[in-house]
């Protein structure tokens, strides 16, 4: 995978964190957010966004948003701030070679 790849891959799987984070934080079961949007996004869709198993369009993701009372621009900062964080192991998984001294 390219580095952009990885790049979008890790804000993609930080999106589907920052959304259920959201969501229990609001405590709604998926099916009440789903209910928020006027179920036009399926419990069964919101779990698999949750999960990463699918990935989430823009339009979506503004009505995902919208139902949680959360600006777009607030999840993606968040998202693009955590991917860009180094892992919880406290080592940095990255594909850049090493320099050379």
């Amino acid at each position: 995978m390219t580095k952009v790849g990885s790049d979008v891959a890790a804000v993609t799987a930080a999106v589907a964190g920052v959304l259920r984070e959201l969501r229990v934080r609001h405590a709604l079961t998926r099916q009440e957010l789903s209910a928020r949007t006027h179920h036009l996004v399926s419990a069964s869709s919101i779990s698999a966004y949750e999960h990463g198993a699918r990935a989430i369009k823009l339009a979506v993701l503004a009505m995902l948003c919208q139902a949680l009372g959360e600006p777009v621009a607030a999840v993606l900062n968040e998202a693009e701030r955590r991917a860009a964080a180094p892992s919880r192991c406290g080592c940095e998984h990255t594909d850049r070679q090493p320099t050379s001294g």
